[in-house]
């Protein structure tokens, strides 16, 4: 066997194990000022194509009850193995970097249950989506009055991104399921989306990307945010590639869009230091798209420079290139960050 693919075998697994817990249901550590939602499933065993989803909602309290509560709803399809529960510091950031309050984030799970860790299918996306959308009013009576004013915007964390990858590129054309969303797409938030190098990419939305410059728990950047970037319109697109050398570790970095990490701390479990200010800046950079590209003609560089400050992070827009990184440079990146 090829070492390329001993490597793709072991991050399979690794990327299993890893992901393998989900967070407690408790919402003690989300702000007060965040309104959170019961975990919802939905089981209709009548009909397989909707069994097995759930869900949870976040938006601000300050906001219940006015017409610009809603007008921007986050879906964010959780990891392999993850749970709805496992990314509720994110959500909450999501809603307080909106300085209007008016944006709604939902954590999904196309693919809910016991020993249900794949949640790679965009049909299933696509479905539970639909589902939300189409009684979005009546899921969040006291926030959403009518349906979003800027739309949807599509994302999804690992293989959750992958679902969502795969479901926006059959927007450009005839998929292979015939799925459509019935709902307005706003765009893509691709949280070190994998494996978006495994299928053809055409994202014909507005599409930002989080990601990192090296593998981190065995998932690298040409299988990410490179690919997702480069599958995008050139006028459109946005990549935030976090800089990882100089870390004593970097093994836990692909899960810092949680709360807790992942299954172990040997394998993608560390880092929890660096969570809180991703979980910022990922929140801060929702708003910027919200604000300056959903709906708008253009936008430039400068318009999706964020304050919140961690690692070195390089901005890519538009007409830049995408970063060039091979997979063996990605491996000895991993290598020497773990040195």
């Amino acid at each position: 066997m090829k070492f390329t693919n001993t490597l793709q075998l072991l991050a399979t697994m690794a990327i299993v194990a890893c992901n393998g817990a989900q967070a407690s249901d408790d919402t003690s550590n989300v702000s007060s000022g965040v309104v959170v939602g019961d975990v919802i499933d939905i089981n209709n065993f009548a009909n397989p194509k909707y069994a097995n989803y759930q869900y949870q909602t976040y938006h601000s309290e300050t906001s219940s009850g006015t017409e610009s509560c809603c007008d921007n709803v986050v879906f964010i399809n959780v990891g392999t193995a993850m749970g709805v529960t496992s990314y509720q510091l994110l959500s909450q950031k999501i809603v307080e970097e909106d300085p209007n309050q008016s944006t709604v984030a939902i954590m999904i799970d196309n693919n809910a249950g016991f020993l249900k860790i794949v949640k790679t299918s965009s049909v299933d996306y696509i479905h539970l989506t639909n589902l939300i959308s189409s009684d979005i009013t009546g899921i969040l009576p006291e926030c959403c009055l009518s349906q979003p004013k800027n739309g949807y915007l599509l994302g999804g964390h690992s293989a959750g991104g992958q679902a969502a990858v795969d479901a926006i590129s059959e927007l450009a054309g005839p998929g292979p399921h015939d799925e459509e969303f019935e709902f307005t797409v706003a765009g893509y938030l691709g949280l070190s989306s994998y494996d978006v190098a495994k299928n053809p990419t055409d994202i014909n939305v507005p599409s930002m990307s989080w990601d990192f410059d090296m593998m981190t728990c065995f998932v690298g950047p040409n299988h990410s945010g490179i690919p997702a970037y480069e599958g995008s319109e050139t006028d459109n697109r946005i990549l935030y590639e976090v800089h990882l050398e100089g870390l004593e570790t970097a093994s836990g970095m692909h899960c810092a869009f949680t709360d807790d990490g992942c299954f172990t701390a040997l394998v993608c479990g560390l880092n929890a230091d660096q969570r809180p200010w991703i979980h910022q800046a990922v929140g801060e950079s929702v708003n910027k798209l919200f604000t300056h590209v959903v709906g708008q003609p253009s936008f430039s560089k400068s318009d999706m420079e964020l304050s919140s400050t961690g690692l070195p992070t390089t901005l890519y827009v538009n007409a830049d290139p995408a970063p060039s990184l091979d997979f063996a440079e990605a491996v000895q990146g991993l290598r020497t960050a773990q040195a």
